[in-house]
C-alpha cells in the first residue's frame, strides 16, 4: 500500500490512511489530514502497512463520477444520460461499479448524490483508491492507461443546484429566500468542521449535533440534510453507518428527524456571513441533554465529598497496581523460536510469539513427556488477542514453517471445525494435533450458540480433550451405521487462535466463567498496535539448531518401547511418555501457586473462576520450557526457574483477561447498562466524569435507569459522587473508587 500511496503523491494527489479492509479514516481529522508530504505518508503506512488509501478530491484537483451497482440499480445503464463522456482514467470498485476520474480545472463542482439513478458526483470529500481492499476484493485501475480528462461541462451543468426559496421549517418560522447553491456550499464547509462520530466517544451525539446544524442552523430540508450527512459526514465516522442495512439507515436518519421535530431558540443561526462554526453554549447543552435523555433530579442529595473521602480516593489511586509483564524470552528451544519469530516479524509482538512457540513445541512433545508433579501434558489452548493488523498471524505462520521443516507438518490441523465429530475423526488419525484458528474467540463464541447444534458441541469436546492428555478419551455413541464410539489414548490437542479484543469479549457468555471452558484457555493480550520493523526479513531461514532440535523431538521414541513387541497388549495400551522430574523447590512453588489459585477462587469474585486451572497451566508450560532446554528428553528436569517463569506467564494472562472481560460479560440488559456506566466512570480516572458528559457517552441508557444505576454504584461504594463549582451552577461528578 505504501508504494501505491507514494505514486499518488507523485501525481500531486493528497492521500491519507483508511482502516485496513474499510473505508473509515484511520487518522483523526480524516481527509482533512490528506497530504503530499512523503515523510508523513511513509510514517502512516510504516505504522499501518495494510491500511487502505484515501484520496482527498478537491486538494488533488480531481472529481469523480461514481457508478454504483447494487440490487436493481445499475448506474452503467444511466451513463448515457450524462452525454458524451471523454475517455479518462477509470477505477473498478469491489462492488462492480466504477470511478471515472476527471480534473476539476481548479473549480470543484458541487457534490451531488443521485445525479441520475445509480450515479453520484463526488467532490468535497474523498474516495477509496486502488489497490485498497474491501471485503477481500481490491479496487483496481482499468487497463489502458487513459490520462485524466477535464470534467465535462454538461455534467457540471447537470449538477448545478437550483436556486429556490427555502420553505418554512418545523420551527414554524418562515425565513427569507436564500441562494441554495451558497447555502449548501456553506453547509458543506461547516460540516467539514463538525467532529466526526467515533464508536465509544459519544458518536450518536456527534451525528445529532451535525443534523441540528444542517436542519436548524442552515434551515435545510430533510432530503438535503440527509444527502450531505450520508455523502460528507458518514464517510469520516468510524465505523460509518452502512446505508445498505435497514437498521443502520433507520438509526442514522432518526437523528435528522429528531433534529427537525425539536425547535431551537434561534433557527437559521448559521445562515449569516459571519456564521460561527462553534455552537453557542446553550445549543451544545441542548444537544447533549437531548442525545442522552433529559436529566431528572436524583434522590441522592448533591453534596461535596468530604476531605476524608477525597483523601481515601487519593490513597486508593496511588496504590493501584498495574499488571506486571513477565520476561517474554525464556531460555532453550522455546526462547529460540520466540527470537526467530521476532527477528522475522514486521510487527514485533513478544506475547504472540510466546503463545505460538509454546503450542508448537508442546505439539512436538505430545505423548512423549509428562510432568512428574501431576502428570501434566503439553497440550495448551493459547489465544493471541489484539487489534486488527497488529501481528497476530506471523507467529503462527512461522510455527507452521518450523513444524513442516521438522517433518511434522501432518500435526497441523484444519483452520476450522464443523462439529465434535470432526475433531474426533481428526484425532483418531492424528492424536497429536495443533489447530491454527483465526478469529478463534469469535468462532468459539459461535460454537456455544444453539443456532447450530453441531457446532455447539465443539466447546464441550475441547474442554474434555484438554483434561484427557493422560487418559483415554471416549466419544459419544452415535446413531446410524457408524455407531461405535471413538476411543483415543492420550490425545494431545493444542490450539493457537487469534482474535480481536472486541470479538473475544462480545462472544463470551457469563455461564462460561463457571463452566470450565475459559480457565482452560490462556489469552495473550496486547493493546500495543506495534510499529513496522525496518530490519525484518520474513524469508530468513529458520536457524539450523531449531530445525534440528524440533526434528529430534518429532522423531523421538521412548527406548522402552523397543523392548516390547509392537503387537503386544502392553505396547498398545501402556503410556510410554517419559515422566520428567520436577525438582523439590520447583514442586513446592507449584503447590503454593495451586493453593493461591484456590484461595482466589474462594473469594467468589466475578472472574475468580478463571483461576481454576492456573496451577495446571503453569505445570504444562514449565514442562514444555524445561524439555526445550535439552536434546535428550530422558535428561529433562523441571527447575525452579522454569516454574517461576511459567507462573508469571499464567498469572499475567489470567489477570489481563479478567481485566478485559470484567465490564463486558453480563447476564441481562440491566447489568450490561450498569457495567457500561461503571466502565465510563473508570476510564475518567481520579478526575471523575461530569453528569452531563456521562449522559452523553451512555446515550443508549434511559435517564431514569442511569440514575438508578448511579445510586446502586454509590451504595455499593464502587463510585463516589462529588459536587464541583462551575460558572453557571454546581456540577455533579462521579469518581470510580478502586478496591
Amino acid at each position: 500500500m505504501l508504494g501505491a500511496a507514494l505514486q499518488y503523491i507523485d501525481k500531486g494527489w493528497h492521500v491519507f490512511p483508511l482502516q485496513p479492509g474499510g473505508k473509515a479514516p484511520l487518522v483523526a481529522g480524516g481527509f482533512k489530514q490528506a497530504t503530499t508530504d512523503v515523510k508523513q505518508v511513509t510514517s502512516w503506512w510504516m505504522s499501518n502497512p495494510t491500511a487502505n488509501i484515501g484520496i482527498s478530491l478537491d486538494p488533488s484537483g480531481i472529481c469523480v463520477v461514481d457508478i454504483d451497482t447494487h440490487g436493481d440499480i445499475n448506474g452503467f445503464e444511466s451513463l448515457p444520460m450524462l452525454g458524451d463522456m471523454p475517455e479518462t482514467a477509470i477505477a473498478r470498485t469491489p462492488s462492480g461499479g466504477a470511478h471515472y476520474v476527471f480534473n476539476n480545472e481548479g473549480e470543484p463542482p458541487p457534490r451531488k448524490v443521485g445525479l441520475v439513478e445509480g450515479i453520484d458526483l463526488l467532490a468535497n470529500g474523498y474516495i477509496v483508491a486502488a489497490p485498497s481492499v474491501i471485503d477481500g476484493k481490491p479496487y483496481r485501475w482499468e487497463a489502458g492507461g487513459n490520462g485524466i480528462a477535464d470534467f465535462p461541462q454538461q455534467v457540471r451543468d447537470m449538477a448545478a443546484p437550483v436556486v429556490h426559496a427555502v420553505h418554512t421549517q418545523a420551527t414554524g418560522k418562515p425565513i427569507a429566500a436564500q441562494d441554495r447553491t451558497r447555502t449548501m456550499h456553506r453547509a458543506s464547509l461547516w460540516l467539514e468542521q463538525a467532529e466526526a462520530a467515533y464508536q465509544g466517544q459519544a458518536g450518536h451525539s456527534k451525528l445529532l449535533w451535525a443534523a441540528q446544524g444542517l436542519v436548524n442552523g442552515f434551515m435545510l430540508s430533510r432530503a438535503d440534510t440527509l444527502s450531505l450527512l450520508w455523502a460528507e459526514f458518514n464517510p469520516r465516522c468510524a465505523p460509518s453507518w452502512d446505508q445498505s442495512k435497514p437498521s443502520d439507515a433507520k438509526d442514522f436518519e432518526r437523528k435528522v428527524d429528531q433534529a427537525m421535530s425539536n425547535p431551537v431558540k434561534s433557527p437559521g443561526w448559521l445562515l449569516g456571513d459571519d456564521a460561527p462554526y462553534v455552537p453557542e453554549p446553550w445549543i451544545a447543552s441542548f444537544t447533549a441533554a437531548f442525545a442522552g435523555g433529559l436529566v431528572v433530579n436524583m434522590d441522592v442529595p448533591a453534596t461535596e465529598a468530604s476531605p476524608e473521602v477525597q483523601a481515601e480516593l487519593d490513597e486508593d489511586y496511588k496504590n493501584i497496581k498495574e499488571l506486571v509483564e513477565p520476561s517474554w524470552k525464556p531460555s532453550g528451544l522455546v526462547g529460540d523460536i520466540v527470537q526467530h519469530i521476532l527477528n522475522t516479524a514486521q510487527i514485533k509482538q513478544p506475547k504472540y510469539a510466546i503463545a505460538s512457540a509454546l503450542t508448537a513445541v508442546g505439539t512436538l512433545l505430545g505423548q512423549k513427556v509428562k510432568s512428574g508433579w501431576q502428570s501434566g501434558r503439553t497440550n495448551l489452548y493459547c489465544m493471541a488477542v489484539g487489534g486488527t493488523s497488529t501481528g497476530k498471524d506471523h507467529p503462527l505462520s512461522m510455527a507452521e514453517r518450523i513444524l513442516e521443516q521438522a517433518g511434522a507438518g501432518a500435526l497441523i490441523g484444519g483452520t476450522d471445525v464443523t462439529s465434535d465429530s470432526a475433531i474426533e475423526k481428526r484425532l483418531t488419525n492424528h492424536p497429536v494435533t495443533l489447530y491454527p484458528w483465526d478469529e478463534a474467540g469469535h468462532t468459539l463464541g459461535g460454537f456455544g450458540s444453539s443456532a447450530d447444534s453441531h457446532r455447539a458441541t465443539v466447546v464441550p469436546t475441547l474442554m474434555k480433550l484438554w483434561s484427557h492428555g493422560n487418559k483415554t478419551y471416549r466419544g459419544k455413541d452415535r446413531a446410524g451405521k457408524e455407531n461405535e464410539s471413538m476411543s483415543i489414548k492420550y490425545p494431545c490437542l493444542s490450539i493457537y487462535g487469534t482474535g480481536s479484543t472486541d470479538k473475544i469479549a462480545s462472544s463470551l457468555r457469563k455461564d462460561q466463567l463457571s463452566d470450565g471452558w475459559l480457565p482452560r484457555c490462556l489469552y495473550f493480550i496486547s493493546h500495543d498496535l506495534g510499529t513496522l520493523s525496518e530490519d525484518n526479513d520474513t524469508s530468513e531461514a529458520i536457524p539450523a539448531g531449531i530445525v534440528e532440535q524440533c526434528t529430534a523431538f518429532h522423531g523421538f521414541s521412548n527406548p522402552a518401547i523397543t523392548e516390547a513387541s509392537v503387537f503386544s497388549v502392553q505396547a498398545t495400551t501402556q503410556d510410554w511418555a517419559i515422566s520428567v522430574p520436577v525438582e523439590a523447590d520447583a514442586k513446592a512453588v507449584l503447590k503454593a501457586f495451586f493453593n493461591e489459585s484456590r484461595a482466589v477462587q474462594n473469594t467468589q469474585e466475578e472472574t475468580s473462576e478463571l483461576w481454576g486451572k492456573a496451577a495446571e497451566q503453569a505445570d504444562r508450560i514449565a514442562l514444555i520450557v524445561a524439555c526445550g532446554k535439552v536434546h535428550d528428553l530422558n535428561t529433562a528436569r523441571v527447575t525452579l526457574e522454569d516454574v517461576n517463569w511459567a507462573i508469571e506467564v499464567v498469572r499475567y494472562c489470567i489477570n489481563s483477561f479478567a481485566k478485559l472481560i470484567s465490564d463486558k460479560v453480563v447476564e441481562n440488559d440491566y447489568e450490561r447498562s450498569l457495567k457500561m456506566v461503571l466502565e465510563k466512570i473508570k476510564r475518567a480516572g481520579r478526575g471523575g466524569i461530569a453528569k452531563s458528559a456521562l449522559t452523553s457517552v451512555t446515550r443508549s441508557i434511559k435517564g431514569h435507569e442511569r440514575n438508578d444505576i448511579l445510586k446502586t454504584l454509590m451504595e455499593s461504594e464502587d463510585v463516589v459522587m462529588d459536587v464541583r463549582p462551575s460558572k453557571t451552577k454546581p456540577t455533579a461528578v462521579y469518581i470510580y473508587k478502586p478496591s
